[in-house]
């Protein structure tokens, strides 16, 4: 899974830093293999990968898909109704440390946010 978050970095960042690559990986595989996860853990990051695999030529943006997917439920707590916007908040700050473009960090979390 690190591979192929440094390339999908590698593919969006007008800067791309190994190392700051690997810390935001680091803290996502951490909060995706926390304890209290039940659904929404590593293997449903890695389900959710395999899925895009099998459609990626129907994408028009995959890459901004599999940011989306890396940070959809990244922030998690049971007591609280606003993980998915927390979430695009992490993405967002996160993307921008690893120097992505705005035109793409302001557009990955738009996947993210349930409308009510």
């Amino acid at each position: 899974m690190l591979d192929r978050w440094l390339a999908l970095i590698a593919r969006v960042s007008d800067d791309f830093h190994p190392d700051a690559a690997r810390e935001v990986f680091a803290d996502l595989f951490a909060r995706y293999t926390a304890a209290d996860r039940r659904y929404h853990d590593i293997r449903h990051i890695d389900a959710c990968l395999r899925l895009l695999d099998s459609v990626h030529g129907l994408a028009r943006h995959p890459d901004f898909v599999e940011l989306a997917i890396w940070f959809h439920d990244a922030v998690y707590d049971s007591r609280r109704s606003n993980n998915e916007e927390s979430s695009a908040y992490l993405a967002v700050d996160a993307l921008s440390h690893l120097g992505v473009p705005h035109d793409t960090t302001r557009l990955v979390p738009h996947g993210m946010i349930r409308t009510q």
